[in-house]
């Protein structure tokens, strides 16, 4: 088992099998699934980074420097971070060592990884010192070059940093710091520089950045040490001048020449009316001059009447001693509508006004937060979930809630429901309860301080146990029950006002009965893991079952002469679907007819995760029993698909690619659709006056650099 760890870079990976016989795009479809497990596993290591920015900043602080030492891809990427360290940064304290150089920059150097020796000259070639702090890269963590180097750095007492995606690594016991985002196998056997490459190229900017930030050479988030060697660079160095000092452009390059093109010597020059000398006398030797520049201008600002993130058509801070906020917008689609240059006030937790940008009278005071690049959306909602982040919900505690939480904002999800799985009918109602107080305690925090910030948990769909065994799924067939008002009665009256979802086969016995009765409770119920006939089903319908949940999965097959409850789903405009859009739960044909057949106001995008999602490969657990993920797909120990791992963000931009319509066309399905069906239409799902201003901050590709939970950045 543990050289099965060890080498867990180099295994196969189920999810890419046959690839050489698979369709082009089908793929780029694995690929990209596949990269989307490498954020949140660099996530999980930011507490290591953070210790790593520490030591580089110390390092840095004290005349040494930031060194990154590897082989390969390894190498190339640690190459290219300290290479693009000059321009943005202004800095020569960022170096790179790679085996074999200069050749291996642009092809393999026989057997220069292999040589230990070899490092420890290249090191000494640039006088590695105690001063300095060496970080190690091998996306194996046993290449020789990278062993010896940093077995050489522990002999002269420099500090050392680890960064592999082995977690059985040689290299973790020779560093300081061992940061380890584990990705899991690669989809072509062995290749890291695909999943682990993208990794390291993550942590070396969060790693560079950070230090740099750290040190004073970013102002704000700008780039105020930008190298201004060309037309682009100094275009961009005039535009920081323009939003820090607000001047014109004309002003701002004027100044910008008058200063030797030395950006924190052109803001001083401007915001204080000094000359160069005097600007560069100021400066002195200060090792962190964003300190200097940001003193100055907080001066300035206050001499001028207003805040120094206060809005002067540039991009500011958020300023969280002010309530109001105003969100500048390229697009803003609340879903039904589309906006150009938008924006959006928020006072409070809630949307105030939404509209074009030159309609909307920003208030004096104001945070203004310029997202004129980026599309602002309504947050998520998903309405069936089971855990994520090795937490399960059926734990039902604030650990693991605040877990799933935090996670969820990452990709845009604001707003779930809490969701059990088939158990014991005492865990069932420790976890009804358990959620309830925590879903109470959230609504009040959210409503009251940044107490719990995250994604909010609104309520709590009960999955069972009323389902058929023959279409169980992952259920345990042990705790499978017959349908019972007494049952269902303690359910609901264990979960207080938060139960607003069941699911049951309606074909069971006793079924329509706790139908009837958990509708008079103001319980919206749902169809699924069901064996029903699609007259059943229609019975249930007319009987109130509105929703189905995951559509196709668990469900009697779709036959032409036994259209089964599929067919009265598909059929029947009383009903909604839900839909696990991953590609491996429903293939992208199906996906077309259901959208189809129900209309996309009648589809619903579910993650169903459970405790695997956002996690590497590896045993999780779902209710009381075990689940094992393998490639990002979630199955039993029987085999049986046992939930998912995607995002709603992932399962929306999948929507939109297996259908042909368009991401705003999609976005109702995320969004609006559920707020629909949880009566939440005013409140959430939709960019709108008086509702909680819960937005997703996508970039033009639809991936989230932003979420606001009730008027609060959770990123």
């Amino acid at each position: 088992m543990k050289r099965q760890r060890a080498r867990i870079t180099e295994r196969e990976n189920a999810a890419s099998a046959s690839l050489d016989t698979k369709p082009t795009r089908e793929i780029l479809r694995i690929i990209n699934r596949e990269d989307h497990r490498v954020a949140p596993a660099v996530g999980k290591t930011i507490p290591q980074i953070a210790r790593a920015v520490d030591l580089a900043v110390e390092a840095v602080g004290r005349g040494g420097r930031l060194i990154y030492l590897g082989a390969g891809t390894s190498g190339r990427l640690g190459v290219l971070d300290a290479a693009e360290c000059i321009p943005t940064f202004g800095t020569d304290r960022v170096v790179a060592v790679i085996a074999g150089a200069p050749a291996s920059m642009f092809r393999p150097v026989e057997g220069a990884e292999d040589d230990p020796q070899r490092a420890i000259r290249d090191l000494r070639r640039i006088k590695l010192c105690r001063r300095d702090l060496l970080v190690g890269i091998s996306a194996s963590g046993r290449t020789p070059y990278v062993l010896g180097g940093m077995r050489y750095a522990q002999r002269l007492g420099a500090k050392t940093v680890g960064l592999t995606s082995n977690p059985d690594a040689p290299l973790k016991r020779l560093v300081d710091v061992a940061i380890v985002p584990v990705v899991g196998p690669e989809v072509i056997a062995g290749s890291s520089r695909m999943k682990a490459g993208t990794a390291q190229k993550l942590v070396l900017n969060m790693l560079s950045t950070a230090t740099m930030a750290r040190l004073g050479r970013v102002l704000s988030n700008w780039m105020i040490h930008v190298q201004l060697t060309n037309k682009k660079l100094r275009k961009r160095g005039q535009a920081i001048l323009m939003k820090a000092a607000g001047v014109g452009p004309a002003k701002a390059a004027k100044t910008l020449e008058e200063s030797g093109r030395n950006l924190p010597v052109a803001l001083l020059m401007l915001l204080r009316k000094i000359s160069r000398e005097e600007a560069h006398r100021l400066l002195g030797k200060q090792q962190n001059v964003s300190q200097v520049l940001r003193a100055t201008w907080a001066e300035h600002a206050q001499t001028a009447g207003r805040s120094p993130d206060d809005s002067t058509g540039y991009r500011t801070q958020e300023n969280p001693m002010k309530v109001i906020k105003a969100i500048l917008a390229g697009t803003i689609y609340t879903p039904t509508n589309e906006i150009e240059n938008g924006a959006i006030l928020i006072d409070g937790h809630r949307i105030t006004k939404v509209g074009p940008r030159d309609q909307i009278k920003i208030p004096a005071g104001a945070t203004v937060i310029d997202n004129h690049d980026r599309i602002v959306v309504p947050g998520f909602i998903d309405m069936h979930i089971h855990g994520a982040m090795g937490h399960d919900l059926m734990e039902a505690t604030p650990e693991a809630v605040t877990a799933l939480s935090t996670y969820l904002p990452r990709h845009g999800t604001t707003a779930y429901l809490a969701t059990t799985v088939t158990a014991s009918l005492e865990r069932t109602l420790h976890a009804a309860q358990g959620l309830s107080e925590i879903i109470h305690a959230s609504l009040s925090a959210h409503g009251e301080s940044d107490k719990l910030p995250g994604a909010q948990p609104v309520g709590i769909h009960f999955e069972g146990p009323f389902l058929n065994v023959k279409k169980r799924g992952a259920h345990p067939v042990s705790q499978i029950r017959k349908p019972s008002v007494e049952t269902t009665a303690r359910f609901l009256d264990a979960a207080g006002n938060t139960a607003r979802m069941l699911t049951l086969a309606p074909e069971m016995e006793g079924a329509l009965t706790v139908l009837e009765y958990a509708r008079s409770r103001g319980i919206r119920v749902a169809m699924g893991h069901s064996n029903a006939t699609c007259e059943e089903a229609e019975r249930a319908i007319a009987a109130g079952a509105t929703h189905a949940v995951h559509v196709y999965n668990a469900m009697r097959p779709f036959a032409h002469r036994d259209s089964g409850i599929i067919g009265a789903v598909l059929t029947d405009d009383r009903v909604t679907a839900e839909l696990i859009c991953d590609g491996v739960h429903v293939e992208p044909t199906a996906i077309r007819l259901l959208v189809k057949a129900k209309g996309i106001e009648r589809v619903v995008l579910v993650s169903d995760s459970s405790s695997g999602a956002g996690m590497p490969d590896g045993n999780y657990r779902l209710g009381n029993f075990t689940v094992h993920v393998a490639g990002g797909v979630c199955r039993t120990v029987e085999g049986n698909l046992a939930g998912s791992t995607i995002t709603l963000d992932a399962a929306l931009r999948n929507l939109a690619s297996f259908t042909g319509l368009s991401y705003q066309t999609c976005l109702p399905c995320a969004t609006l659709n559920p707020a629909r069906i949880l009566g939440l239409e005013k409140q959430k799902g939709v960019i709108a006056p008086g509702a909680d201003a819960d937005l997703a901050i996508l970039d033009q590709s639809y991936y989230v650099t932003q979420t606001y939970v009730r008027g609060h950045p959770v990123l």
